[in-house]
């Protein structure tokens, strides 16, 4: 049983942009911060976006158009991750804010529209128990934007902040599509599906009754290191096949084949939605093959080959762990770490290929998380160490413009990160996780 009570505060309006000096501030003042139109998140720490086993909460989005000016956003999130307090009836309760603000981008904090929403939750008392909350947002602009939202747990007290970016570029993006699973209804909130994922798509265009369908089937390679500087092949928009689906109308499907199929409503525009279908078990990594690809990042070429061409391809992964742990507890968490690493990697960094391939996730595997992260509108910045430290090591990823994802980040390469890399590769060899965040 879920009871919903809704109080809403909109407003909207150019604020004047102020310059806040970066502070480890309390999570209270930060929920308070949220909402009052003068955060410029471009020159905040946003690291803990990447640090998702230190959050309290864990959400998962999903954002569609409902026409063409009103967004509706739906979260799913583990209510046993809110404190549930007695209430005089002798029932539990979890109070649950939300406060969002519609911004242009994390360095533009031009207001577009903000809210609040206060949930109350009585929950069922199972082990794992996902409910899940829907608002509305007001989206004018013609561009894409992005929601700044704080959840509280008004039991607890704790606020955390998520950022999530809302397409509205044009009325033929991704956003303005809807993907449900046939069996109850529910929103898609992962970027890909699994192969007995069953679902059916909208479209806010009622008269809208069918997309073209453009299938890739592609094998791209890994990232080269941060210091050598390889040429990005131009991506052949030419698609392996060309079908089209029925939609607004309840057709099912299941896309069970590896790759990615970009739907669009308008064939002469790339604006569209793509829904990504990887190897069983994605994000995690499930078999031995699987194993050795990441571990690519790791071993030589002569190492490799050797053992891609042995026939029992576990035993083959399996030495080369134990053989830098040198015992098998040491090895056990050896894999533990990096595979680890290579999970969160696909949730963090996936576009049109696995987030382990990306330039990101190459760095998150061999380095791992970085300590400072800021983030703007066409770029992100890590920061190894400590911000204007000499002695840190700093990495700048160029967002891509990708009619398929808008998660597409490439590195600057320098020959400076040469020493870094082979350090960190060296120590991973010699039987220790590497993390180059010491703070």
């Amino acid at each position: 049983m879920m009871t919903l009570i809704f109080r809403v505060h909109k407003r909207k309006g150019n604020l004047t942009l102020l310059k806040l000096l970066h502070t480890f501030i309390s999570c209270l003042v930060l929920c308070l911060l949220a909402c009052s139109g003068n955060r410029n998140i471009g020159s905040e720490n946003l690291s803990s976006v990447y640090k998702h086993a230190e959050k309290y909460y864990h959400p998962e989005f999903n954002i569609h158009f409902e026409n063409d000016t009103v967004a509706l956003v739906a979260f799913k999130l583990n209510v046993n991750e809110l404190l549930k307090v007695k209430q005089p009836d002798g029932n539990y309760a979890c109070f649950l804010k939300i406060e969002y603000r519609l911004i242009d981008s994390y360095d533009d904090a031009a207001v577009n529209d903000t809210g609040k929403y206060f949930f109350k939750i009585i929950p069922d008392n199972k082990l794992s128990e996902f409910k899940m909350f829907t608002f509305p947002v007001m989206v004018r602009n013609k561009h894409a934007q992005l929601l700044d939202l704080v959840l509280t747990d008004q039991n607890r007290k704790v606020s955390e902040a998520f950022f999530v970016g809302v397409d509205n570029v044009s009325n033929q993006g991704r956003h303005h599509f809807s993907v449900k699973y046939a069996v109850d209804s529910m929103p898609l909130f992962r970027k890909y599906l699994l192969d007995t994922d069953t679902f059916f798509i909208t479209h806010h265009i009622v008269t809208a009754n069918r997309a073209r369908v453009d299938f890739y089937r592609r094998s791209f390679p890994l990232a080269p290191p941060p210091f050598a500087f390889e040429e990005r092949s131009a991506f052949d928009y030419l698609p392996d096949s060309i079908f089209y689906i029925g939609i607004n109308d309840g057709t099912v499907f299941t896309f069970q084949e590896e790759g990615f199929y970009h739907v669009r409503l308008d064939s002469t525009v790339k604006e569209g939605l793509t829904l990504f279908r990887f190897s069983k078990g994605f994000p995690s990594v499930k078999t031995a093959a699987a194993m050795l690809e990441p571990a690519r990042y790791l071993i030589s070429r002569k190492e490799y080959d050797e053992m891609k061409a042995d026939t029992n391809s576990k035993a083959a992964i399996e030495r080369f762990w134990l053989e830098k742990g040198s015992n098998s507890e040491r090895a056990r968490s050896l894999i533990k770490t990096f595979y680890n690493r290579v999970a969160e990697a696909n949730k963090f960094f996936t576009s049109f290929t696995e987030g382990w391939r990306t330039d990101r996730g190459m760095l998150y595997l061999v380095f791992g998380q970085p300590n400072v992260v800021y983030k703007s509108a066409d770029s992100e910045t890590w920061v190894y160490g400590q911000t204007n430290n000499p002695l840190s090591l700093n990495f700048f990823f160029t967002k891509v413009k990708n009619p398929f994802s808008d998660n597409d980040y490439l590195l600057n390469r320098s020959p400076i990160y040469e020493a870094s890399w082979y350090r960190a590769v060296d120590t991973w060899r010699q039987g220790r996780a590497y993390n180059m965040n010491p703070y």
